[in-house]
């Protein structure tokens, strides 16, 4: 008898993996000050001021912390890479970014995002 339901275990872990009770689920939007994040509908999107927005992968799921992603941002002058590590406290996506700078330590921006945050990019003078 017991052989026989052996097959659930696996199953169960398998469905406690792949779904979103690991942890808190990073989903809207989310700014601050010079950065916003957005995780909707399966597109996850970091905007930087001045800079087209960079686009994970849709099958990049948050849960759980940290939250923690890099890549690249940039124009047509130009690109420049960063790392994103956050972690949820309350109702604030706590954020880090370090940009990576040749030969010194990387430049360190830390944000304290909310769902009603304000990046402030219409306020910026971006040139292009």
């Amino acid at each position: 008898m017991i052989r026989r339901y052996v097959w659930l275990i696996p199953a169960f872990a398998l469905s406690v993996a792949c779904g979103d009770s690991l942890g808190p689920r990073v989903t809207g939007r989310w700014a601050a000050p010079g950065i916003e994040l957005r995780a909707t509908n399966g597109v996850v999107e970091l905007t930087l001021p001045c800079a087209r927005p960079f686009h994970l992968s849709p099958f990049i799921r948050f849960t759980g912390e940290p939250i923690q992603f890099s890549g690249r941002v940039g124009d047509l002058a130009g690109s420049y890479a960063f790392t994103f590590r956050g972690r949820l406290s309350g109702d604030t996506l706590v954020a880090t970014v370090f940009f990576p700078i040749p030969n010194h330590e990387p430049l360190t921006i830390e944000y304290r995002m909310t769902p009603d945050g304000d990046p402030g990019f219409d306020r910026q003078g971006c040139l292009g």
